[in-house]
């Protein structure tokens, strides 16, 4: 959007037209992933909106773990959104980057079993 598009978006005198033609095209240009220098964090915010286990690393086990625990649950995004935050919490308080991902998994993994009220 241009400096006045904007302007006028914060001043509520741009017509909802032209904002839903820009979010269309924006849209379209992520679907090709075309994105922009400066929607680089927007659009890694969005995948992970969209999945927020997107750039854990995460092992096969701990993708079925997961989804056992998640599968039919109309809370799964927020679940889901949950072990995304215990994950980085667990992994930040670890000293070691070499223990970092397996302490973080067990965090993780712990919280949901207990969450979601699954075994595994």
């Amino acid at each position: 959007m241009s400096t006045e598009d904007l302007a006028d978006l914060a001043d509520g005198t741009l017509p909802p037209e032209a904002v839903t033609a820009h979010a269309r095209s924006v849209a379209a240009r992520w679907g090709e992933d075309r994105v922009l220098d400066d929607e680089t964090e927007l659009a890694a915010a969005e995948r992970v909106r969209h999945d927020p286990l997107v750039d854990l690393p995460l092992l096969r086990e701990d993708r079925m773990f997961i989804e056992r625990c998640v599968v039919g649950r109309s809370d799964r995004h927020d679940l889901l959104t949950e072990y995304r935050r215990q994950w980085l919490a667990a992994a930040d308080a670890e000293g070691s980057e070499i223990r970092r991902d397996n302490a973080a998994r067990r965090a993780a993994n712990a919280w949901l079993r207990s969450a979601a009220a699954c075994s595994g």
